[in-house]
């Protein structure tokens, strides 16, 4: 199967993934970028210096003005990255800079289509005339910020808001935080980014109008209700890695219709409860929330709105071993939508129920992704003993598992060249084994 510039094949018969990049070379500019990208992952975001730092906004701002917008969007997010790291800020991941890194790799050399690999087809904003907007609920990221989700015509949309505490009540638009993650919202003065994040403004001019969400769920596009998780499980199958996918924020927000609800567990090690729904078909999907400090009652309120017989569900969705996970952002129950993120109180003792563990492959693949990305932050050109230990431990549990030549590249990732090698591999994996 060959999605954009990877083409890939099955290994063996665990699903081994062995992909070449189709070439590329300088895009207008982009070698530069990602010169100073590379000479980042030598250093770590451990060793950068203020003035490497600035190099890379200066360079992110030359993509954006030669309207490379997905490669600016990145480049701007890991830039970002360095500054809350700097900070001592909890909005820095490994992870995320270790897969920003990666992707600005992956575009460089992906020679699939430019509106998707790049971009350069947006507009960087576009205004939207008399809009109506269905709200799809809200994620609560930290303390000072908050994304609500709207379903337009064809495609969901972000307002991402910020102040110093959220809460359901915090002013936002004319409105309220938690009035606007369960309105229909009809506005004058909309204004979307080309990464579909969309701004909404109030004055005596251009109003915005909040109402409830009533059925508006049921009547959303086909591109947002997924009636059929079997023909979303090939939808997302289909997909190409994310990282040289257009960079559209709310990309796999979709809602889905409840015909039962079969099991809800709770890991108390993991703090994540699963409940396994099913279509009309008959066809199940997995809904899965970890706790968060930052909503501290979500898996509460999670777990009450789906023992009262729950209609729809909305949340960004995943491939996982060949079935459909959901990350849950709203409850649609017979007294109305439910919010966990926004709920009130303190979490309660959920009950510990039945769990499936991980499987080896997952697990494996997640671990080798956590050293990969430990060797990053530290810097390829600073590596100690004991993370190279840890890249030789967990390229040795990938070859265990039948992951043979990821492993054997996990061990040699000491150079920029064989770490995204391997990295870029291991993000492939994780999209297709969760």
């Amino acid at each position: 199967m060959v999605l954009a510039v990877w083409a890939f094949r099955e290994a063996d018969e665990r699903g081994e993934l062995a992909f070449e990049a189709g070439g590329g070379g300088d895009r207008e500019g982009f070698a530069e970028a990602v010169a100073l990208v590379d000479q980042l992952l030598l250093d770590g975001a451990v060793n950068a210096s203020p003035v490497q730092e600035a190099g890379l906004r200066r360079a992110q701002r030359e993509l954006a003005d030669r309207n490379l917008h997905w490669p600016a969007a990145a480049m701007a997010e890991l830039v970002d990255q360095l500054g809350a790291y700097r900070g001592r800020n909890a909005e820095y991941e490994t992870r995320r800079f270790a897969a920003l890194i990666s992707e600005l790799h992956a575009r460089h050399r992906s020679t699939g289509p430019k509106s998707q690999v790049l971009g350069s087809d947006e507009k960087a904003e576009t205004q939207l005339k008399r809009v109506r907007l269905t709200a799809l609920g809200c994620r609560v990221v930290d303390e000072h910020t908050a994304e609500v989700y709207f379903a337009g015509q064809t495609t969901v949309f972000v307002l991402r808001h910020r102040s110093e505490k959220i809460d359901a009540a915090r002013r936002v638009a004319g409105s309220t935080l938690g009035r606007l993650a369960v309105g229909n919202v009809v506005s004058e003065s909309a204004v979307r980014s080309a990464s579909r994040v969309v701004r909404l403004t109030t004055s005596r001019v251009s109003k915005t109008s909040v109402t409830a969400v009533g059925e508006a769920w049921t009547e959303l596009p086909d591109t947002v209700l997924a009636g059929d998780f079997a023909a979303l499980e090939r939808e997302l199958a289909a997909l190409p890695p994310a990282f040289v996918r257009a960079r559209v924020e709310a990309e796999l927000v979709r809602v889905l219709p409840i015909a039962e609800v079969l099991g809800v567990g709770y890991d108390p090690g993991s703090q994540r409860l699963d409940a396994v729904i099913a279509d009309a078909n008959g066809t199940t999907a997995t809904v899965s929330a970890r706790y968060s400090r930052f909503r501290p009652a979500a898996l509460d309120a999670l777990a009450q709105a789906l023992a009262a017989d729950p209609r729809m569900i909305s949340g960004a969705v995943r491939r996982v071993n060949g079935a459909v996970v959901l990350d849950p952002y709203a409850v649609l129950t017979p007294d109305g939508v439910v919010v966990p993120d926004l709920a009130d109180g303190e979490p309660a003792a959920l009950a510990a129920m039945a769990w499936a563990e991980p499987d080896p492959v997952s697990h494996a693949v997640a671990t080798a992704l956590e050293v990969a990305a430990e060797a990053a932050h530290r810097g390829l050109g600073h590596l100690t003993d004991g993370v190279r230990r840890r890249l030789d431990h967990a390229a040795a549990t990938l070859r265990r598992v039948g992951l043979t030549r990821t492993g054997d590249l996990l061990s040699e990732a000491h150079t920029p060249a064989s770490w995204h090698a391997a990295h870029i591999r291991l993000l492939v994996l994780a999209e297709r084994s969760g």
